[in-house]
């Protein structure tokens, strides 16, 4: 495994580790914290990034961002400051002390056993549109099977990735749907924006269009990426021709697990948005185009045009689960492959003459 598949992946070895740990987890909950230290921890502590950085540059007082990735305890935070290496001595006992603990992607964003006596806040990595939770981790199980998962996630809750506290939902609609979502931990659910967005900036860039589709796994038809981007029309010759003559900017963003997948010698590498961090600069594109990613949300957050392309919309939503309402906003309101989604985001850049780019005047695209 490389890249982030390297932390996201919890082979059966890990798992056996962590759980020996459990009487770590005990001796957190017993040793007082320190008042006003605070953790923050994102992408099973591959990077820093997501709400928990937002919220770490936005927090005063004692703070670490934790990292379990070596490499990063080197870089800058942008300040003074740098992650520290979960595994050092420092890091163990801050750890350990700390009073709170934010995390976006789960309690492996650090040593889970360390942090187990803080008060644990899961920002989470966005808003859901799809299922998570034991209704999609556990889909497949028996009912049997799932009723023991249950048993002992609660009994040896130190072992599960959505142990928490608290959970920040920035929807007071979707509350509901993050009381099931954490139903084995059952944090109390608060009302609040998410870090990413509170202070963002819109510094919209017409004519920039981001394609930001979520991640599939095997079990989906379209789980290599390249098939995806053949069904939902990006090879078209008519789709390659619109965004030449108006001169629109098509970036695509693949979810993380499918960017580290991606050959560097791919023909689309030119066009592939590899940044560290989307958000920081999401506010620069016209519009958006994704699927079941909770892109959609953030765009809701900051104002900025949004537009569904699923074309595997009932499989998806056999396979992992999609909000009921979402399938139905997804099912009435979604395009039918990216030449769709685009005509309306090029309408609205284009001036009253029709003219593109290049100055030439263009066929009335609403009538195409």
């Amino acid at each position: 495994m490389s890249g982030y598949n390297r932390y996201y992946k919890k082979p059966i070895l890990n798992k056996i580790f962590y759980f020996s740990l459990g009487w770590l987890a005990m001796v957190s909950k017993l040793i007082p914290k320190q008042k006003g230290l605070y953790v923050f921890g994102s992408m099973n502590g591959y990077a820093v990034a997501d709400n928990a950085k937002y919220l770490y540059l936005q927090t005063k007082g004692r703070k670490y961002f934790i990292t379990r990735n070596k490499s990063l305890a080197q870089q800058s935070l942008g300040t003074n400051e740098r992650p520290l290496y979960a595994w050092s001595v420092k890091g163990m006992l801050v750890q350990l002390f700390a009073e709170k603990s934010f995390y976006t992607h789960g309690i492996y964003d650090f040593i889970p056993s360390l942090i187990w006596g803080s008060e644990k806040h899961n920002l989470w990595h966005g808003v859901p549109l799809k299922e998570i939770g034991p209704a999609a981790d556990w889909r497949y199980n028996s009912r049997f099977l799932k009723k023991i998962k249950a048993l002992f996630y609660r009994r040896f809750n130190y072992m599960y990735y959505m142990a928490c506290d608290y959970v920040y939902c920035p929807f007071k609609e979707r509350v509901e749907d993050y009381k099931r979502y954490f139903s084995i931990s059952k944090p109390i659910v608060m009302v609040r924006k998410q870090p990413r967005n509170s202070s963002a900036t819109v510094n919209m860039s017409s004519r920039k269009v981001l394609y930001a589709p979520t991640f599939r796994d095997m079990r989906s038809s379209l789980a290599h990426f390249q098939e995806l981007l053949k069904v939902v029309g990006f090879y078209d010759p008519s789709f390659q021709v619109l965004l030449e003559e108006y001169g629109i900017t098509f970036v695509i963003r693949p979810h993380p697990i499918d960017l580290a997948r991606l050959d560097g010698a791919d023909e689309i590498n030119e066009i592939v948005d590899r940044s560290p961090d989307l958000y920081e600069h999401l506010g620069s594109y016209q519009a958006v185009i994704t699927d079941y990613s909770s892109i959609y949300y953030d765009c809701l957050e900051r104002n900025i045009e949004c537009y569904f392309l699923a074309p595997d919309l009932d499989e998806y939503n056999q396979i992992v689960g999609i909000n009921s309402e979402l399938f139905k906003k997804i099912k009435s309101e979604g395009k039918d492959n990216l030449l769709d989604a685009v005509t309306p985001i090029v309408l609205n850049a284009i001036d009253s003459s029709g003219k593109g780019n290049s100055g030439k005047r263009f066929p009335n695209l609403a009538n195409n």
